[in-house]
């Protein structure tokens, strides 16, 4: 007997458990109806549910939200903000320039990939904590396996505190949001650096990490949540540049050029 293909149980009308849209009608999701159930929502609830499909408190609903507001810098010269800045200097339409500047986001030294590596750190480090092991054990294996440990230190600003951190934990404070074990977990591991004699403060990842997993989110809801975490820094440098004449954000006159590679050659055919 032959094996059916694994596609073959997917062919024909495309199912979704997520909602669908009636045009003319309505449109449910996740079950309920977008334009009568939902429509008492802000935009970050509709987000929120899409990924978890979870309602959420207003305590947490603002805690969440604050991670979002404290790291949208409109600063030009931050990478995926420049993507955004040097589109809009090409007049490229915005949904272009945000849509490339988020693409950008998910940078492996910066970005989104830092968010999932530090969520990752966390989950697997709180798993073996609860079976047994010594955090300095678990420390020491991360150390070996990836020479760092994600979320702690920022070397463009070492010898500082994470600016945003104590907006974000000034919002946990005032909404009455107590430090989950995830966060707790956090300070556990900067102390037991500290211990070793590496004096690494925990910066923004690490916490736009374990505060979201303390409320309930999975690593791959984190992410989903995470996406659009520097967004509103972007239309700001986009318009910006466009009042600007087209081509003029970081221009670079040839002869600004250093280049050492090879020499002149003639092009023979």
């Amino acid at each position: 007997m032959n094996n059916p293909h694994p596609l073959e149980k997917f062919s024909g009308p495309m199912q979704s458990t997520m909602g669908q849209a009636f045009p003319g009608e309505r449109a449910v999701f996740r079950g309920y109806d977008l334009h009568q159930n939902l429509s008492e929502m802000t935009w970050l609830e509709l987000h929120l549910f899409g990924i978890t499909g979870r309602r959420f408190k207003p305590n947490e609903l603002h805690l969440l939200d604050m991670i979002w507001q404290v790291t949208s810098y409109p600063e030009p010269r931050i990478w995926n903000n420049r993507v955004a800045a040097l589109a809009g200097s090409a007049r490229a339409t915005s949904t272009q320039a945000f849509s490339a500047a988020s693409a950008a986001t998910e940078a492996k030294l910066f970005g989104l990939q830092v968010q999932h590596m530090c969520g990752d750190f966390l989950f697997r480090t709180q798993q073996r904590l609860e079976i047994g092991h010594a955090l300095n054990d678990i420390l020491e294996d991360e150390i070996k396996l990836h020479k760092y440990i994600k979320g702690f230190g920022r070397p463009i600003a070492a010898d500082a505190q994470d600016e945003r951190i104590p907006a974000i934990f000034k919002v946990l404070a005032n909404q009455g949001l107590t430090q989950g074990k995830y966060t707790k977990l956090v300070f556990q591991v900067e102390t037991a650096l500290e211990k070793k004699g590496l004096s690494l403060r925990p910066n923004y990842a690490i916490f736009a990490s374990s505060l979201p997993m303390d409320l309930g989110l999975s690593l791959k809801e984190l992410i989903c949540y995470l996406y659009t975490v520097v967004l509103a820094g972007m239309p700001p440098i986009y318009l910006e540049a466009l009042e600007r004449p087209e081509g003029a954000t970081f221009p670079i006159k040839c002869n600004q050029v250093k280049y050492s590679g090879v020499g002149y050659r003639k092009w023979e055919i």
